[in-house]
């Protein structure tokens, strides 16, 4: 039997992890919906800002509703999935590594 959907945040979200887990429960891509959360914060006058504090407060985290998933990551060798994070320690240290 198929279970229904549950909307959680995920673990390794850019902050809380709710605009990941929103995206995932909508099949979505989660770049769109940390946009559409932006502009209903500047329409609404922050009202996006607090419904995302509360949802970061309210809903339970992926490993706690599937209790089989890691947020540990990849396994160690793997490639980097967030290259966004990797280029700038190449920028700061690769020249230390030179010398």
């Amino acid at each position: 039997m198929n279970e229904p959907k549950k909307l959680y945040r995920l673990d390794h979200g850019m902050l809380a992890g709710v605009c990941g887990g929103v995206a995932e429960y909508f099949n979505m891509d989660p770049s769109l919906v940390r946009l559409l959360w932006v502009v209903l914060t500047v329409v609404s006058f922050s009202l996006g800002f607090w419904v995302y504090l509360i949802a970061a407060i309210i809903l339970p985290r992926k490993s706690d509703v599937y209790p089989g998933f890691s947020p540990r990551g990849p396994a160690p060798g793997a490639a980097c999935q967030r290259p966004e994070l990797f280029a700038p320690g190449l920028v700061f240290h690769g020249p230390n590594v030179l010398y």
